[in-house]
């Protein structure tokens, strides 16, 4: 955030402590991004804490991630059509040949998405796959795929040379 608007950027929680430590703000402006994850009791501490001339910015994906905590302050914003909202309808994160943004809009509307068949054999294949596997195989499955798309994990401890290099002098 900071980079794209040339301006200091905080953590949510540093702003609380900020506030705890006696810090007012009485104009400007507050971004909330990835709202889609703030609870309602969170944002109670926020908005109860700074003055009427603050604009507020909600920045997130109703879609993705809901809060941990309790309610659901965002989606209820962004559903209520009491509150102006700018919808971006182009994907940019994911290429549409993946089948990650058919899978995910699926998913949003419950209905079950058709994944294909993971083939061992393509392992660098774009695209959402299910390997079908008992539960004790899981670990060992996820293991088995993640080592043929990325290569085997880094060995740890003095063997590894990164970190012998790190700790030479």
């Amino acid at each position: 955030m900071a980079l794209a608007t040339k301006r200091e950027a905080w953590a949510l929680s540093r702003l609380m402590t900020a506030f705890e430590m006696g810090l007012t703000m009485e104009d400007g402006l507050i971004v909330f991004d990835e709202a889609s994850m703030l609870d309602t009791p969170t944002v109670y501490r926020v908005l109860s804490r700074i003055g009427t001339n603050v604009r507020v910015l909600f920045v997130g994906d109703a879609g993705q991630l809901p809060p941990i905590g309790a309610g659901l302050p965002f989606q209820k914003l962004v559903s209520s059509g009491d509150v102006p909202r700018v919808s971006l309808d182009i994907i940019l994160r994911q290429a549409e040949t993946s089948g990650i943004p058919t899978v995910a809009a699926n998913m949003r509307r419950g209905i079950l998405p058709a994944f294909g068949a993971y083939d061992f054999n393509l392992s660098a294949r774009a695209g959402v796959f299910f390997i079908p596997c008992r539960t004790e195989d899981t670990a060992a499955t996820v293991r088995k795929v993640f080592r043929l798309m990325a290569g085997p994990p880094p060995r740890s401890g003095p063997r590894n040379r990164c970190t012998r290099a790190m700790f030479r002098s």
